[in-house]
C-alpha cells in the first residue's frame, strides 16, 4: 500500500483513526466519531467523503424522523439527498421560488411537503426509491384501462 502524505505538512506520518465531528442545523448539534486520517505532525485529519455524506444523511434521517422543520433543516434536508431546489418544486409541484422561502425562512414549510420531504430523505438513508416513484407516477396520467396483479 502507497504511503499517504499530509497535504498541509507533506508528512508521512498519517494514520487512520477516528475523529469527532459535528453538524450544527437550525441550532442543533448533531456529532459523531467519523473515520478519518490525521497526520500526526501537524494534527490535521481529513474524513473520507463517503464517511462524511453517510453522516450527513444520518442527520437529515433525524431532522424528518423527528420534524424539525427549521428553514436550514429543509435545505440540509434537500442537499443531503441531492435534490436541486427546483428538482423538488417540481416534486412537490409548488415553484422554485417557494422552495426558496421555505429555505430563507419567508414563510414556513407546509406539513404535507414536509412529509414528504422527510420521506425522501428515509428513502435515501434505506436505499430506497418508493416515494420518488411513487412521486413520479403521480405527475404523468395514468393511462392503463387494466392492470393485472399477481398474488
Amino acid at each position: 500500500m502507497d504511503k499517504l502524505t499530509c497535504f498541509e505538512c507533506q508528512s508521512e506520518n498519517v494514520t487512520r483513526e477516528r475523529v469527532h465531528h459535528e453538524i450544527t442545523v437550525g441550532g442543533v448539534v448533531f456529532d459523531a466519531q467519523l473515520d478519518a486520517f490525521s497526520c500526526q505532525e501537524c494534527e490535521q485529519s481529513i474524513i473520507e467523503s463517503a464517511e462524511l455524506e453517510r453522516f450527513e444523511q444520518k442527520v437529515a434521517l433525524e431532522l424528518a424522523q423527528h420534524g424539525l422543520r427549521s428553514p436550514e433543516a429543509v435545505k440540509f434536508m434537500r442537499k443531503a439527498i441531492g435534490l436541486r431546489g427546483i428538482d423538488l418544486a417540481e416534486l412537490l409541484q409548488v415553484t422554485p421560488d417557494t422552495i426558496s422561502r421555505w429555505e430563507r425562512g419567508g414563510s414556513p414549510i407546509d406539513n404535507a411537503s414536509f412529509a414528504v420531504l422527510g420521506s425522501l430523505v428515509i428513502d435515501e438513508y434505506y436505499e430506497s426509491t418508493n416515494t420518488l416513484d411513487r412521486l413520479k407516477a403521480l405527475s404523468k396520467p395514468f393511462d392503463g384501462h387494466r392492470v393485472d396483479i399477481t398474488i
